[in-house]
């Protein structure tokens, strides 16, 4: 009975094996995927997800996954009664992004908090560009918040799931009087701020550390029953935060 039992094991072990050689044999390594930083890969796509992620395998065995904003374009081989033909299908890179922030503005005066939120275009897989809004509070002082509105390019450095990036913000910070602090005038001005950064992942829900350059201008003209005063600020901040990009 023992030496039944063996026998049949191996025979459903051999039955398996030229199971999965002719599954490998009907796969035709053929496909290209053309990567946008040069490099071209030659195999047999097994999974296709538009706008997400390719799956290849190479005639090695190994699998790779590459994701929508690695592909330049994909050149998938057809074959029907004889002929072949070429089906060249780009990856799509175009889409908008919504990106929460929260960061430290920080200098030897003191500490201060901003939130903002962008909406991003992604042109293609280097280039973003878009607009946002937010509030700033640049030290720890009742009435000074600013809400600054402004426009944003941002550009990747490479592409993959972890990628450095550098970017550009640029707008007008709006302030408001505020009698109750004894701010009678508030004028805001232009709010510049290059920055860096790292994204963290590429698809879903996807996290940015950054690191930047605050500069905004504001006017204000403080009135008490002892002193009218005018402030001419222009602050100046370094910028440390992370946010969150779906």
């Amino acid at each position: 009975m023992q030496t039944l039992n063996k026998l049949l094991l191996i025979i459903l072990l051999f039955l398996g094996l030229q199971n999965l050689e002719a599954q490998n044999e009907s796969l035709i390594y053929k496909d290209l995927i053309f990567l946008n930083h040069g490099s071209k890969i030659v195999g047999a796509i097994t999974e296709y997800h538009p706008d997400d992620s390719v799956t290849m395998k190479l005639k090695n065995g190994n699998e790779l996954t590459f994701y929508a904003n690695q592909i330049k374009r994909i050149v998938m081989h057809e074959e029907k009664e004889r002929s072949v033909s070429r089906a060249v299908i780009p990856m799509k890179t175009q889409r908008f992004f919504h990106e929460a922030q929260v960061g430290l503005l920080s200098n030897n005066n003191g500490n201060g908090v901003t939130l903002s939120y962008n909406l991003l275009y992604q042109k293609n897989a280097m280039v973003a560009f878009g607009g946002g809004f937010g509030m700033d509070n640049y030290y720890a002082a009742p009435g000074r918040e600013i809400f600054p509105i402004f426009a944003n390019a941002k550009i990747n450095l490479t592409s993959g799931n972890n990628v450095p990036y550098v970017g550009m913000k640029m707008g007008y910070g709006m302030a408001f009087k505020r009698e109750e602090y004894n701010i009678t005038q508030a004028d805001g001005g232009l709010m510049t701020n290059p920055y860096v950064g790292l994204r963290l992942g590429s698809r879903g829900l996807m996290v940015n550390l950054f690191a930047g350059l605050r500069f905004q201008k504001v006017d204000y003209i403080l009135s008490n029953s002892w002193e009218t005063r005018r402030e001419d600020i222009l602050h100046r901040r370094l910028e440390f935060g992370m946010a969150l990009m779906l």
